[in-house]
């Protein structure tokens, strides 16, 4: 099969050249044909290198790793107690524990700290070692509050009154850090005004992340009730009282009394 740049010069020699022209004009299309011959020939040896290349030298697209997905352990599944008993479930197992950091109180032989990943209003405490890695990060005070942290260690039963569990950790690492000087949360109540400036940071905060959890459980709970009586979830339009962007102007919305003739009509 010829390209169609080939097939446009065999086309313009034959229109140009009748088969009773003489040997001038015959002389003035010969380097149309041979242009046209060159790329012919170009492209044969082409498509034969193409042909002849080994299978292996292509290109070949690994896939793509698909890591399973693990869910990991919150604080509120490592405080969970056995059924009638006050025993926590995970006593003397190795976990890890993801957060930020709430307090800080790094002491010579021993540091503290309370970590909290918003699965409870409770966090955990982390009691660290200086022979544990990542130590240094406590002495250079990077691990602050308000970092992000990862702790991995056992999780023992705490001899202190206020927690029932602890996890002595074997390996700190900072994920994220914070300026504990410019951080605004602090160990103490916030107004809802003041919250409402640094609205990146209040869900770490008892009362928003509490409000959040009871509207997770709501919604949970009403999806789960209205999917299992076969009723499907649709987005409908949200009636407002505020007009923005001219959407007042969409449509009409009208209220009618019982055995009234009065009605809202729709306009496009």
């Amino acid at each position: 099969m010829q390209a169609p740049f080939t097939r446009a010069l065999s086309r313009t020699c034959k229109t140009q050249l009748p088969l009773s022209c003489g040997p001038a004009q015959r002389h003035r299309c010969a380097p149309v044909r041979k242009a046209a011959t060159d790329v012919a020939q170009a492209e044969a040896a082409a498509a034969a290198a193409q042909s002849a290349a080994p299978a292996a030298s292509a290109p070949l697209e690994t896939p793509r790793e698909r890591r399973e997905f693990k869910p990991k352990t919150t604080i509120k599944e490592l405080l969970r107690c056995s059924p009638g008993s006050a025993e926590p479930l995970h006593v003397g197992q190795q976990v890890e524990v993801r957060g930020w950091l709430r307090t800080v109180r790094a002491q010579k032989q021993f540091a503290f700290m309370q970590v909290n990943d918003g699965s409870t209003m409770s966090g955990i405490q982390v009691v660290v070692e200086p022979g544990a890695e990542g130590w240094e990060l406590l002495e250079g005070g990077q691990l602050a509050t308000g970092a992000a942290v990862c702790a991995s260690g056992q999780l023992v039963a705490s001899p202190g009154a206020k927690q029932a569990v602890e996890l002595k950790a074997d390996r700190l690492v900072l994920v994220g850090g914070c300026d504990a000087e410019s951080y605004p949360l602090q160990k103490k109540r916030h107004t809802l005004e003041f919250l409402r400036g640094i609205a990146h940071l209040r869900p770490r905060t008892n009362t928003i992340a509490g409000v959040a959890r009871v509207r997770s459980a709501l919604s949970h709970a009403t999806h789960t009730f209205f999917q299992g009586a076969g009723f499907q979830y649709v987005h409908t339009p949200i009636l407002s009282a505020s007009d923005c962007e001219g959407a007042g102007e969409m449509f009409q919305v009208g209220v009618s009394e019982c055995g009234g003739e009065g009605g809202g009509g729709g306009e496009g």
